[in-house]
């Protein structure tokens, strides 16, 4: 019998493997989420976004997208839902230039989850070749909404095409996790929700794509709103009160919470749940609708005073 081969543990420097793995970070450019989620997007591993309808999925991965390109990276929107529109590029400040921004043509190229993962495989391999140093993300909008080849083209059973796509995703994500960590680049997954039938107890919402998905993710976050909010005078609604909450993490303290705005005329704002979020952990101290830093208590300010104060103060390394 063969004897097997001897491994010199002392050749591999896991603390420098370490550090590589810790440092490449995408800001989303709203910095309540980029502290619960340990400095940005990690690049180099699966980031899930989930939730219902209008909560801010897409628009937080646009987000990733627009800071991505500020970097000097290059972004990529696999729109099968076909959810990006003029003004959420707008809004989300995304360069539309062909050489930062690839949008795949929906109506041709992203009709099944086989089709998907071979765009996606040919952007990291033919992207990398191009520039091997810069940020790439991936955005895939969304897993609920891309159906297999084998669904197109027959008639098959609900249970049937779940765990068919189900199956293509785990194979998918096994031959694209490899390129994906060796090229440091940012997978973003948009994913929905759904109603679990007949569950009485636990978890009465599910995600689609089957349990290799959840497995595969570093960081899973969960959109919800939280709320709406009204114009004073008129009465109409002007957007939701979003709350995000980090469900999954491998690169940071999981089960962070962060409550923002989301207008629908207006981008998230960087600062939006800062306060919020610096609030309930102390950071900021609340007396009644007066806010003051601990190390300041005796200057109080308001909520629209915080943004310029907090830059100030993070100017002075404070």
């Amino acid at each position: 019998m063969d004897t097997l081969p001897k491994f010199d543990f002392q050749t591999i420097d896991l603390s420098s493997r370490v550090k590589d793995l810790v440092k490449f970070r995408i800001p989303t450019g709203i910095i309540a989420i980029d502290k619960v989620v340990g400095g940005g997007i990690p690049a180099g591993k699966l980031t899930e976004i989930y939730g219902g309808w209008s909560s801010g999925k897409t628009r937080l991965a646009c987000h990733v997208i627009a800071q991505t390109q500020k970097l000097g990276g290059v972004g990529v929107f696999a729109d099968n839902e076909r959810s990006l529109d003029e003004g959420l590029i707008g809004l989300t400040g995304i360069d539309t230039d062909p050489t930062k921004f690839i949008y795949p043509d929906p109506d041709t190229e992203l009709t099944s989850v086989e089709n998907i993962f071979r765009i996606m495989q040919n952007a990291v391999v033919t992207l990398r070749e191009n520039n091997p140093e810069g940020l790439l993300t991936i955005v895939w909008d969304s897993v609920a909404s891309t159906p297999g080849i084998q669904e197109l083209e027959g008639e098959m059973g609900v249970n049937t095409t779940a765990m068919r796509r189900a199956k293509l995703i785990g194979e998918g994500l096994r031959r694209l996790m490899t390129d994906v960590y060796r090229h440091k680049v940012c997978l973003i997954f948009i994913n929905q929700i759904r109603d679990r039938i007949g569950i009485m107890y636990g978890e009465k919402t599910d995600t689609v794509g089957g349990k290799a998905l959840k497995f595969t993710a570093s960081l899973r976050l969960h959109c919800k709103i939280a709320g709406r909010i009204k114009n004073e005078k008129t009465g109409e609604l002007e957007g939701y009160k979003g709350k995000l909450i980090v469900d999954k993490s491998k690169i940071c303290k999981p089960f962070g919470v962060v409550n923002f705005p989301m207008y629908a005329d207006k981008p998230i704002d960087k600062h939006a749940g800062l306060l919020d979020y610096m609030s309930r952990h102390g950071e900021v101290l609340n007396n009644k609708g007066w806010y003051s830093f601990p190390d300041t208590p005796e200057t109080k300010f308001r909520e629209s005073d915080f943004p310029t104060l907090y830059e100030k103060r993070e100017l002075k390394g404070e």
